[in-house]
Formats: C-alpha cells, structure tokens, sequence
C-alpha cells in the first residue's frame, strides 16, 4: 500500500509506523456517496445529521463533512 501511495512508512524506535496518506472527510464523504448510491439507491448525499451521536467526528468535522458532501453534487 505504501507502493500505490495510499499509506507513509516512517521507523521510530525499530518499528514500522504507517500512516494513511487520504484525509479523513473526504475518505468518508465518498464512503457515504457510495454506500447511498450503490447500496440504497440514492440520488444525492445522505443527511450528515445521521452521524450527529457519531463517535469518530467531531461537530466541526461534522460541518466540514456536510459542506464536502453539499459541495460534490
């Protein structure tokens, strides 16, 4: 994965560390898309709202991720 540039390999005290290269809201903004198009059958963006009790967002990520799903109409 680092070869095809989705990961960074740095080393820190003998160990491999790996990093991945993708930034986390658009990574999950075409996650949605993909999963309300192909999977549900949807034209357009899910509401972020769905994930509002989400654990792995923030509330300014979850702005960030609706403006970038509002955005990729």
């Amino acid at each position: 994965m680092v070869g095809k540039g989705l990961l960074t390999r740095t080393e820190k005290h003998g160990l491999n560390i790996y990093r991945a290269k993708a930034k986390k809201i658009p990574t999950l903004a075409g996650l949605i898309q993909s999963f309300a198009s192909d999977v549900l059958g949807l034209d357009g963006p899910l509401p972020v709202s769905n994930l509002v009790k989400s654990d792995v967002l923030s509330g300014d990520e979850l702005a960030e991720l609706e403006a970038f799903m509002k955005g990729s109409d």
